[in-house]
């Protein structure tokens, strides 16, 4: 909720009010009130805000936030441990069950769930949220990726800063002999590891697949099969992987990955926008009729 809604003389009885957690740069999309950090601290708090001693403190305090649903203050623990992750729980029924996965495939990937409560009372900062933990090629943790199943469809890297294009989530699971399928979304591979298909699923954690990324594919799989989303970042991030611009053409730095290893490209059918769109037959169709990009 705006916290200075019409300057303060109106509440905001429905939710409009949006923050940059890294930035705190702030914008209400209902009364227009918008700034940096240190005017929402001064109309809130009445105090003057340091900026000098926010920068140089935010990389390891525990910084107060707002949370987006209930408009209440959390804390956002900038480092993300194993012991914090192991705080939230397994997905309820109903929400494996929209997302078409199991309990099986669930823990393959070691997905978690935020419930509202913790414990039955006490409340967590990202409540209804799938959890995937960011987990380095060493497999240590370096983050986690926050994505809130219903309503605003909240969605975050915490620590912001993370290096997920350094990593890929399920990257344990990949073996030399066998191809890799390369899609955007954890809860896209988890969904695929549960149909009958050679490919091992991997989840890149966003549109843009890193060369580090490649390297960990190119050093661990036998091919690579490209299955990012079928959207404008998608399709560019699939070109930008064979050395193509977004008009086709060869891009001056050109880095044809295809020359390190076989890829192909799995077709989306009209009107699908990622695998956790589609029926599993409908999936195991699209990756028999996979293109190669030559």
């Amino acid at each position: 909720r705006c916290p200075y809604h019409y300057e303060g003389k109106s509440v905001d009885s429905t939710p409009s009010w949006s923050i940059d957690v890294e930035t705190g740069i702030h914008h209400c999309h209902s009364c227009g009130w918008s700034g940096g950090l240190g005017n929402l601290v001064y109309r809130v708090s009445g105090e003057h805000f340091d900026q000098s001693t926010f920068k140089a403190e935010r990389a390891t305090a525990r910084v107060k936030k707002i949370n987006p649903w209930a408009g209440r203050p959390i804390t956002i623990q900038r480092e993300v441990t194993a012991a914090e992750v192991k705080m939230y729980g397994r997905p309820p029924q109903w929400a494996l069950k929209k997302r078409n996965l199991t309990t099986d495939c669930i823990e393959t990937y070691d997905i978690r769930w935020a419930d509202p409560y913790l414990n039955g009372k006490e409340r967590v900062p990202y409540p209804d949220c799938w959890i995937t933990p960011i987990v380095s090629p060493k497999l240590s943790i370096m983050g986690m990726q926050v994505k809130q199943e219903s309503g605003d469809r909240f969605f975050r890297n915490v620590p912001g800063a993370v290096p997920k294009s350094s990593t890929l989530c399920g990257i344990q699971r990949l073996v030399a002999d066998r191809p890799a399928l390369v899609v955007e979304s954890p809860l896209d591979a988890a969904y695929a590891s549960t149909l009958n298909i050679d490919a091992i699923p991997v989840a890149t954690m966003g549109a843009y697949v890193s060369g580090e990324q490649m390297d960990l594919l190119i050093a661990r799989c036998a091919q690579v099969i490209l299955a990012l989303d079928e959207d404008k970042a998608g399709r560019q991030g699939t070109r930008a992987l064979l050395g193509l611009q977004a008009s086709g053409r060869f891009a001056r730095d050109r880095r044809d990955y295809s020359r390190r290893v076989p890829i192909r490209i799995a077709c989306y059918p009209d009107d699908v926008k990622d695998i956790g769109e589609m029926a599993p037959s409908s999936i195991l169709e699209m990756l028999a009729s996979t293109i190669s990009p030559t």
